[in-house]
């Protein structure tokens, strides 16, 4: 299982790293006013998804994960706002559009939303009426769209309920979600999020709150069918397991700015920021005789008064005079322009680190 591994086991990259993007985020900053001023919740993120991957965002909880994901889906909480950037679909074609330029209440944003990009939510009883049954609700995603009646919508939806592993899936289309498990309703969350088998298949922390059991089977479907629909993927998560598992690419966020990126194996075999060390050092492990799991310390800043420099130096083992005071450019690794990360220290410094932390994780237990 994902939550307690060996070693950092990689999923090894499915797609040339060349495949058609399609989805570019660019600089993209969300506000939210408050009586105390404005807290930005998104900083200057950029992100690439590109056709038939798994793209995972990974970081601690509050750092802004779920808030790319509202923001390029145009549902932000009020009064929040996207107060610059860009989010650009189809990126590589004449037909781009640029998501955060739309009325986020549009036709044209609702027509995206369900059938060009697929949302999980994190808490599937928070996203669905109790109102209603769960058949209903798949029913009205599809009909909404126009896209086939509605007798032919309720066939539809009951095979997506199959598809998704739920057993009767004839008479659990007429369940209401407080009669469902935690992890059915999951599944129901995933048929909804394809039933119009979107290109971009956004997955907000999917295994949250269920049994580690159940968590694997969720992610197992979710690999399945991304496999079967096509689909782009986004796995938002805070752990680095589940990234391990399941993505091509990974961009790893700090304090509402992105502290590292790259491809899977480059962020786990040669990771060059000292929080995603951070992360991959508090990695269980069944193989290891450890009393206790090494910890980042400290807490993540208030994104009220941020810090000033590179906003991981409060806590940072190898802070120095410069970190404070400059916030550290998103730039490339020397010798792999497809790894970038933003950290003042020098390259033989960021190697050395690296090589140590994985010697340690790989090291067979006495």
């Amino acid at each position: 299982m994902a939550d307690i591994i060996t070693a950092p086991s990689v999923r090894a990259a499915v797609t040339p790293r060349t495949a058609r993007r399609v989805l570019s985020v660019r600089d993209l900053a969300v506000e939210f006013p408050h009586e105390q001023g404005t807290t930005r919740a998104l900083d200057g993120v950029s992100l690439d998804l590109h056709a038939g991957r798994v793209l995972g965002v990974v970081g601690e909880s509050g750092c802004g994960k779920s808030v790319t994901a509202r923001a390029i889906l145009g549902i932000l909480d009020r009064p929040g706002r996207i107060a610059a950037g860009r989010v650009m679909l189809d990126p590589e074609t004449g037909g781009s559009q640029d998501l955060a330029a739309l009325d986020p209440n549009g036709n044209v944003m609702r027509d995206i939303r369900g059938r060009r990009i697929g949302l999980i939510f994190q808490e599937p009883m928070t996203a669905f009426s109790v109102h209603y049954t769960v058949g209903n609700q798949i029913i009205e995603g599809i009909t909404a769209h126009g896209l086939m009646s509605k007798a032919e919508a309720r066939n539809r939806a009951i095979e997506l309920l199959r598809e998704v592993g739920i057993p009767r899936p004839e008479t659990r289309i007429d369940a209401y979600p407080f009669q469902l498990s935690g992890g059915l309703r999951q599944r129901v969350g995933i048929a909804m999020a394809l039933a119009c088998e979107p290109d971009i298949l956004i997955a907000d922390e999917p295994t949250t709150a269920l049994d580690v059991t159940t968590q694997a089977q969720i992610l197992t479907l979710i690999e399945k069918l991304q496999e079967e629909f096509g689909s782009a993927v986004i796995m938002i998560t805070h752990d680095l397991g589940v990234v391990a598992e399941i993505a091509d690419d990974v961009v790893v966020m700090y304090a509402a700015e992105v502290a590292e990126k790259g491809g899977v194996e480059q962020i786990f075999k040669n990771p060059h920021h000292p929080y995603t060390w951070g992360l991959m050092g508090s990695l269980p492990r069944l193989d290891a005789d450890v009393e206790r799991l090494v910890q980042i310390q400290g807490q993540p800043p208030s994104m009220l008064r941020p810090p000033t420099g590179c906003r991981f130096h409060p806590r940072c083992p190898y802070v120095m005079p410069i970190c404070k005071e400059v916030d550290p450019e998103l730039a490339p690794v020397s010798d792999d322009p497809g790894h970038l990360q933003s950290c003042h220290l020098d390259e033989e410094t960021k190697n050395r680190e690296a090589a140590k932390l994985l010697a340690g994780m790989m090291a067979e237990a006495p």
